[in-house]
């Protein structure tokens, strides 16, 4: 339902839904996930990083919260904070091609290069 509240532009009226979501199902990685996500367009911070750090503890085997999760703190401009959740997320998911070229992304684009030619 919150997503379709959003798609209408009523983006906080659905975040009560996802809030709903995660009183229900809070072992949920995906519902902490959708909400981290939910909550960091709203320019939710503190609680799009708490969100996204419960889904990343609930499931560390998923790339797609490790990439939105690094994002987050990249578009927050906390370069080596999104460097250093990419790096983890390679450490539960070894040989993730998604993750790698993330990383190398993230330091091509602060500079550094040689760090990001390894990747």
């Amino acid at each position: 339902i919150a997503l379709v509240m959003d798609s209408a532009n009523r983006t906080t009226e659905g975040l009560r839904y996802i809030e709903k979501a995660v009183d229900l199902e809070p072992e949920s990685a995906e519902i902490w996930h959708m909400y981290g996500n939910y909550l960091q367009k709203m320019q939710y911070s503190q609680e799009a990083e708490h969100a996204y750090q419960e889904a990343s503890n609930l499931d560390p085997q998923n790339k797609f919260i490790w990439l939105d999760y690094s994002e987050f703190h990249y578009n927050s401009s906390n370069h080596e904070k999104a460097v250093s959740l990419a790096l983890e997320g390679i450490d539960n998911l070894p040989d993730t091609a998604e993750l790698e070229y993330r990383i190398a992304a993230y330091y091509f684009a602060i500079k550094k290069k040689n760090k990001g030619a390894v990747f």
